[in-house]
C-alpha cells in the first residue's frame, strides 16, 4: 500500500507516504520489499518517474535516507536496461547514481 501511495497522483497522499517511509527508515525497518516494488513499477512505466524524483529531491543529509534512495535506483536500473524503450525521465535516475 505504501508503494502505491508513495507514487499516487495526489500530492497530499504522496507526502503522507513519504513521511511514513522516512519514519520507517529512521526506525531501521526492513524496506527491501518496498525498494524492489518501487523499482519494478517505475521500470514497468506504471507511474511517472517524476513522482519518485520528488523523493530524491528531498533535502536531507541522513545517510539512511540516501541509502534507501540509492537502493531503489540501483534496483530499477537493471530492470530498465532490459527495456527497448526506456521510461520517460529515465536519465534522471541514471544521473542520480553518478
Amino acid at each position: 500500500f505504501m508503494g502505491i501511495a508513495f507514487l499516487h497522483d495526489k500530492k497530499e497522499t504522496r507526502d503522507l507516504a513519504t513521511e511514513y517511509i522516512l519514519r520507517a527508515i529512521s526506525r531501521d525497518e526492513d524496506l527491501s520489499y518496498l525498494q524492489h516494488f518501487l523499482a519494478d513499477i517505475l521500470a514497468q512505466k506504471l507511474t511517472p518517474i517524476n513522482r519518485f524524483v520528488e523523493f530524491l529531491d528531498i533535502p536531507t543529509r541522513e545517510p539512511k535516507v540516501k541509502a534507501f534512495q540509492k537502493a531503489v535506483v540501483e534496483a530499477y536500473l537493471p530492470l530498465a536496461e532490459k527495456l527497448d524503450k526506456k521510461p520517460t525521465n529515465h536519465k534522471k535516475l541514471v544521473e542520480f547514481i553518478r
